[in-house]
């Protein structure tokens, strides 16, 4: 018994010690294997390469499914990098392919980052800008280019500051608009914030070079008549509350015509620039000079009364009658007449009374045989008030009773390949001797007192009756015009469709042409009747575009289908690179709105051929074809 009790002894023992023997083993094996996989991670720990990988432990057991686990996680780790860095190279060439300029700095206002724009807007390199703010870089001034404007201006997101000048250390200045957006951490708080500056020094020079083309004669360089009238209404309205006296005239050249038909048009613009340069010199600072059309002229003088403003305007008769026009060997001596009258505070006369009494005054002076001055006084019975635009209107009335009105065609030239045919119809009007008045010389008293309406019914249903009758021979897309008054007419719109109806024109064919000037004052109703036309297949042009004020800012608005290029911008492309640009500029961004665009005064073959570089689709002026009677 103590035999088999001893064995039992020792068999639990050894036993014992296999199970302790195995179980190091064991225990040896997985210390093994965790050490070697520790090794693993800290090695691509320390290394930060996502491409490496624990080695593989084999077996079903937890640490062979870790190795697997981990190894699963580090794929995913590097697919997602991959993603990262992808989205980043997409995110820097877009940052460096865009024209605005991109900066990022931290709240310290240190710079971070530059894209390319960035840097040649500033005109310094990222990697020399590291260490410096974002305010030490350039200069910020309003646009007084005097007044400073603080540097957080660059950072403040909610800034009323639209624009400002930026100066760079070289000097150089642009004017720029800003966006600054923060950037927040997963906590919220702001660690950098983006910049985005664009450049619109460009678009600030064209809009300055629009509104002064609008304010002012492009030939001379003189207030334009639309000016000249808000100037004049300051006048009255400074009389009448300060009571003080000013004095406006109106100055007609006398000999004008003969140079035009003698020389041609070319020799009176010449005479036309010269002459306002030797009168200019002689106004004083105080006094305002414009020219209002063809060779009229007005001076506006503050606080001067009726002698002295006799004085003033004497001394520039006698500068224009010392004045000798030569072109061509050819010798002219010129005269001029005019008509003054005063802004006082006891006449109590609107805006439009007082340039008819001053133009009735100046009308008056050359009847008197010119080359003198006539003064307006309200007790002065030698003038008949309004007497030129009177009797105008009057001959206007006989006009449409004796049907002495009629239409002419002035067709134009289509400046790419496949394009429809166009024309202009021009209105005409009989004199006793059977020759034809231009429209300049009845349109001012028709505008004046209101008579568009009349005669721009007539207009329409004389086109549409004569269209109808060519039918299919006439092949053109054929432009009529229509003042700003006819617009906004009640009843114009119905008369309309109703000479469309009775005639069966294709509306197809029909264009009406309208002023920009006209749009703008009367905005609303152009809308609804150009709405109204283009439902039924009339197509719109606007005229003159580039005359105006906000010229771009109105023709996104505007429903129409071919933009009329100011011919006082065409004329002079030849030589002038300003005129050129801007009609680049109109041309282009007609054609981005889908629009067609047509250059006036296409007077010869050079200028057109420049309109074809340019890109224009038609040319219209005596270069393409003069008008022709349209019967």
């Amino acid at each position: 018994g103590e035999y088999t009790l001893s064995f039992l002894s020792w068999a639990t023992s050894i036993i014992a010690l296999m199970l302790a023997g195995i179980s190091w083993i064991f225990d040896r094996m997985v210390l093994l294997r965790l050490e070697r996989m520790s090794e693993d991670v800290k090695r691509i720990g320390e290394s930060a390469n996502t491409k490496s990988r624990v080695r593989k432990l084999n077996g079903q057991d937890e640490l062979a499914s870790l190795s697997n686990g981990i190894n699963g996680m580090l794929d995913r780790i590097e697919d997602s990098q991959y993603e990262l860095q992808l989205e980043k190279d997409r995110a820097q060439v877009t940052l460096e392919g865009i024209a605005d300029a991109v900066i990022t700095s931290n709240e310290a206002g240190f710079v971070l980052y530059m894209n390319a724009a960035a840097e040649r807007l500033t005109g310094v390199d990222l990697s020399e800008v590291k260490t410096k703010t974002l305010w030490s870089l350039f200069r910020l001034m309003a646009e007084d280019k005097t007044t400073p404007v603080n540097s957080t201006w660059l950072t403040d997101s909610y800034s009323v500051l639209e624009e400002v000048i930026l100066e760079r250390a070289d000097g150089a200045e642009f004017v720029i608009r800003k966006s600054a957006s923060p950037l927040y951490d997963s906590d919220g708080n702001t660690f950098a914030i983006v910049t985005v500056l664009h450049d619109v020094t460009m678009l600030r020079n064209l809009s300055n070079q629009l509104s002064f083309q609008a304010r002012h004669d492009q030939l001379t360089g003189l207030i334009n008549r639309y000016e000249f009238d808000r100037k004049t209404q300051i006048a009255i309205d400074d009389a009448a509350t300060e009571n003080r006296i000013h004095c406006l005239a109106y100055i007609d050249l006398d000999q004008f015509k003969i140079v035009n038909d003698t020389c041609g048009h070319m020799a009176g613009d010449v005479l036309l620039k010269q002459l306002s340069n030797h009168i200019k010199a002689k106004v004083r600072s105080s006094d305002t000079l414009a020219r209002l059309g063809g060779d009229e002229f007005a001076l506006l003088l503050m606080g001067c009364d009726l002698d002295k403003a006799q004085e003033i305007i004497e001394s520039l008769l006698q500068v224009v009658r010392e004045y000798r026009f030569t072109f061509d060997d050819k010798v002219f001596k010129i005269g001029a007449s005019v008509g003054l009258t005063e802004i006082s505070p006891s006449h109590n006369l609107t805006l439009s009374e007082l340039l008819s009494t001053v133009d009735s005054a100046c009308y008056t002076a050359k009847e008197e045989g010119g080359n003198r001055i006539h003064v307006y006084r309200s007790d002065d019975k030698d003038i008949k008030e309004h007497n030129n635009q009177l009797e105008w209107v009057s001959r206007i009335h006989l006009g449409l009773e004796k049907k002495q009105f009629v239409l002419y065609i002035q067709r134009m030239e289509s400046l790419t390949a496949g394009a429809e045919l166009h024309c202009e119809l021009l209105i005409r009007m009989q004199a006793m001797d059977g020759s034809y008045y231009p429209p300049g010389y009845f349109l001012p008293a028709a505008e004046r007192y209101h008579l568009m309406p009349i005669i721009d019914r007539w207009v329409v249903g004389e086109a549409l009756s004569i269209i109808a009758r060519k039918g299919a021979s006439f092949p053109y897309v054929c432009a009529i015009n229509l003042s700003g008054q006819t617009l906004s007419e009640e009843g114009f719109l119905e008369y309309v469709i109703e000479q469309i109806k009775l005639h069966k024109v294709n509306t197809s064919r029909i264009c009406f042409e309208i002023t920009e000037t006209s749009v703008i004052a009367n905005l609303n109703k152009a809308r609804q009747f150009m709405h109204a036309l283009r439902e039924i297949g009339c197509r719109f042009s606007l005229d003159d575009f580039g005359s105006g004020l906000s010229s771009f800012a109105y023709l996104k608005n505007l429903e129409v289908d071919f933009l009329k290029i100011d011919g006082m911008f065409v004329k002079a492309i030849v030589n002038n690179k300003i005129d050129r640009a801007m009609v680049e500029s109109i041309n282009n961004v007609g054609h981005v709105m889908g629009l067609h665009t047509i250059a006036e005064f296409a007077e010869n073959n050079e200028i057109i051929n420049i309109l074809k570089e340019i890109g224009v689709d038609y040319a219209q002026g005596y270069g393409v074809a003069k008008p022709e009677l349209f019967e």
